[in-house]
């Protein structure tokens, strides 16, 4: 919506809602005099448009989105290989949580990569990169096993 037209709204908004205020003030919505026939009246006197004159505002929608159906994984598709950094966490995440109690998932996220950065050229590192070597070995020789099955069904 553009500025003129919120302005516009607000001005209109502001008077009807001090009108509303002066002329209705202690009734309580629903009873007597404050009934939404009361109100009707008291700003459009006896003015009823014809249901055939009320133009409907053109109101241009945006075209619904798209969804994609989700792929069903396959249960039997190995696991894909975990890599030296998810290794390394698995072995520090609980004493990073107890170092740090309340912390939320994406702190502690940050505090594993930038512990992760600083042992990544260093000799520490090197059992957590053989482990990944070792999964993605695994992988590989699990997918092949298992494309092997598909294409023989």
């Amino acid at each position: 919506m553009n500025t003129q037209f919120n302005a516009n709204v607000y001005g209109f908004t502001e008077e009807l809602f001090k009108d509303l205020l002066s002329n209705f003030d202690g009734k309580v919505v629903g009873e007597d005099g404050m009934k939404m026939e009361d109100v009707m009246k008291h700003f459009f006197g006896g003015f009823v448009p014809d249901k055939e004159n009320l133009v409907e505002p053109e109101v241009e929608l945006a075209p619904p989105k798209k969804v994609k159906a989700k792929k069903e994984k396959d249960p039997t598709k190995p696991k894909r290989a975990t890599t030296a950094f998810f290794f390394y966490v698995a072995t520090i995440r609980e004493e990073v949580k107890v170092a740090n109690p309340g912390k939320q998932v994406g702190e502690l996220s940050k505090i594993y990569s930038k512990m992760w950065s600083d042992i990544k050229d260093t000799e520490d590192c090197k059992p957590f990169l053989e482990k990944a070597e070792e999964d993605k070995a695994r992988y590989a020789k699990e997918m092949e096993e298992w494309k092997a099955k598909e294409n023989a069904q």
